[in-house]
């Protein structure tokens, strides 16, 4: 478990909306301006060896959005669920 800060310019340019963005969309999406924001998350990694130089790996990851980044109108849902599943060589 774990917390991540964002500023306020690194929330504004992947969910902050200009006025002149908005214009463009004829309105439908409203211009939006972020301050900065706390995201409370969950983690779980696992790893499993194939072969003593490989190993596969998988990982889970539950963000719970903070509202300064859920009342985007670029942002549906408050959280937000990433799976990855790869494949690790040791040199």
């Amino acid at each position: 478990m774990g917390l991540d800060w964002q500023s306020n310019s690194y929330n504004d340019y992947y969910y902050g909306v200009s006025a002149a963005e908005s214009a463009r969309t004829g309105g439908s999406v409203a211009a939006y301006d972020s301050d900065s924001s706390v995201n409370p998350y969950f983690k779980v990694d696992a790893y499993y060896e194939i072969a003593p130089q490989w190993q596969a790996v998988a990982n889970f990851r539950y963000t719970w959005l903070d509202d300064e980044i859920s009342d985007s109108s670029m942002v549906e849902d408050d959280h937000e669920a990433r799976v990855s599943l790869g494949v690790k060589y040791q040199f």
